[in-house]
């Protein structure tokens, strides 16, 4: 009875360690639910409680989904159209989004999430500001077995870019002059065995 006690806690505590990477949707989700709280609270704080949301084509659509769901989440009614005249447009474009994995020189992979949206306010009076400018980054290392627990393949967006290799100097000087050296040796053999 210990020994499967012992055994079944160790099996809990194996699972729980080997699930503890966070996923890329996971963070991308915490990206976006951390930015919508900020800009409902930032509406709200001005007594804005009904906007018109628009977004950029650079916007995946599950973010635009994600943002407007938080919002109304937050007691933000949100509208596509401009119902009212009194009513708040707000654009938001994303300056930058990427998911980057890098190789270490410890053999794990760097992977770094950057996320800065950008969001134009139109105000009653017609007058245009920014919204505080939010930027939110994340960085951790990994396995190079986890880049397919952390990729969802259903969800482009969260498919990372491995950087091109850096070539080296067989690469870049010892391969051509490999296949310079033999072009110019199938020449000559060419043109001597044709002679004789």
């Amino acid at each position: 009875m210990k020994k499967i006690l012992i055994l079944l806690i160790s099996l809990i505590a194996i699972n729980s360690f080997s699930f503890a990477i966070n996923t890329n949707k996971e963070i991308i989700d915490s990206f976006l639910v951390d930015y919508s709280l900020k800009l409902a609270a930032q509406l709200q704080e001005n007594g804005n409680s009904e906007i018109v949301l628009k977004f950029s084509e650079n916007l995946p659509e599950y973010f635009a989904n994600r943002i407007t769901d938080e919002l109304i989440i937050q007691n933000i009614k949100v509208f596509t159209k401009s119902t009212k005249i009194n009513v708040l447009n707000l654009k938001i474009a994303l300056n930058e989004f990427n998911i980057i994995y890098q190789n270490s020189s410890s053999g794990n992979i760097l992977r770094t999430i950057d996320f800065h949206p950008n969001c134009i306010i139109e105000e009653k009076s017609g007058e245009l500001s920014k919204f505080e400018n939010y930027q939110n980054n994340f960085s951790d290392y990994l396995n190079s077995e986890d880049i397919s627990y952390i990729e969802d393949v259903t969800l482009p967006i969260t498919k990372g870019k491995f950087p091109p290799e850096k070539s080296s100097w067989i690469d870049e000087i010892l391969e051509p002059a490999i296949v310079v050296s033999a072009s110019v040796l199938s020449v000559i053999l060419f043109f001597s065995v044709r002679t004789k």
